[in-house]
């Protein structure tokens, strides 16, 4: 059964950071200064309700919605177009580029555009609640929502199902790295294909919690966020390892984060967390530490939550439950160097 975050939940988070000690909660939620507060700033929100998908290529930002489809922003998030000429379901689950092409996965299948979203077409309609994309050389992979994997080729023109060895066909994520392709599920862990997609095979071991939220790859590491927290493996999957510290902790359950980790994103050697309740954290050791750096995001029920995070330019982009916010990258990192 799939894991969702409701406000009741919400509260709860905001009740136990309450009952933190008073050192915690000041890692947590460190005292804000102007200069802090001027770094995040909000940008003019797409009306589309919540956004379920963000990505960057060039100057062009684009981000998916709940109900309304796609939006492009080509001044950083000043101004929005909304980009849906031929996307017929506009319930936006998932965005990722494969060479020019951006595709769009959604309630109703598979769409593609070849010119940043100003026309769109279906490229399939058979596999609906596709909630993650990511291309790996000539192939795009889509993760469903209990159909499992299915890759296709010729700019997703031609698709096979290619979930063989998967034994959880909940997929919330997708990473590629070469030829090899993982899949983190909702409840079985991460999957692992070293073929293009052709076999796969569990690489959980190690792995504190089976409920992936979302991977990046990123040199010769790997980390995935869960509900527990962030795990890193260096090893290509064969084993894992907490990665949570400066992270707030559960006083009930020592040693797992009760901030569930959903975006991971890296720009150079810094990298981005985005939780459910504690707002972005900045690692520029390879996940050894992470620092808040959510100074001026707003809070819903006492906590901050950031579903989605991506780096263009010298900005990083957070989707937020107030909308779209901006940061530059070095003053986040200048921030965290000063701590």
């Amino acid at each position: 059964m799939r894991k969702f975050l409701i406000p009741a939940a919400m509260v709860a988070a905001a009740s136990l950071l309450a009952a933190m000690p008073a050192a915690a909660q000041r890692r947590a939620n460190p005292a804000r200064t102007p200069a802090q507060q001027a770094l995040w700033s909000r940008v003019r929100p797409p009306a589309g309700g919540t956004i379920n998908a963000i990505a960057v290529s060039g100057t062009n930002l684009f981000v998916g919605t709940q109900e309304a489809g796609v939006f492009l922003s080509s001044d950083n998030g000043t101004s929005w177009t909304q980009v849906n000429s031929g996307l017929t379901n506009t319930g936006i689950r998932a965005l990722a580029f494969s060479a020019t092409h951006l595709f769009a996965g959604t309630y109703g299948g598979v769409f593609r555009s070849a010119d940043n979203g100003s026309s769109w077409t279906q490229v399939n309609s058979t596999y609906t609640g596709v909630d993650a994309l990511v291309a790996s050389g000539t192939n795009l992979f889509a993760g469903t929502d209990g159909a499992g994997v299915y890759r296709a080729t010729n700019n997703g023109a031609n698709w096979t199902k290619s979930d063989s060895g998967i034994t959880n066909s909940f997929i919330v994520a997708l990473a590629a790295s070469g030829s090899s392709v993982l899949a983190g599920t909702d409840g079985g862990g991460v999957f692992l294909s070293q073929n293009d997609g052709a076999r796969w095979s569990a690489a959980n071991s190690g792995l504190g919690d089976l409920y992936i939220r979302t991977i990046l790859v990123t040199g010769t590491n790997i980390l995935v966020g869960t509900y527990q927290g962030i795990f890193l493996s260096s090893n290509s999957g064969a084993s894992w390892s907490p990665s949570s510290t400066g992270l707030p902790h559960l006083q009930a359950r020592p040693g797992l984060t009760y901030l569930s980790v959903r975006a991971l994103v890296t720009t150079g050697s810094a990298l981005f967390a985005g939780t459910d309740g504690g707002g972005v954290f900045l690692s520029t050791d390879n996940g050894s530490s992470w620092t808040a750096v959510s100074m001026g995001l707003p809070s819903l029920y006492g906590t901050i939550g950031v579903p989605k995070l991506v780096a263009g330019g010298t900005h990083l982009f957070a989707a937020s439950s107030d909308g779209v916010w901006r940061a530059p990258i070095a003053g986040l990192t200048s921030m965290a160097a000063r701590r």
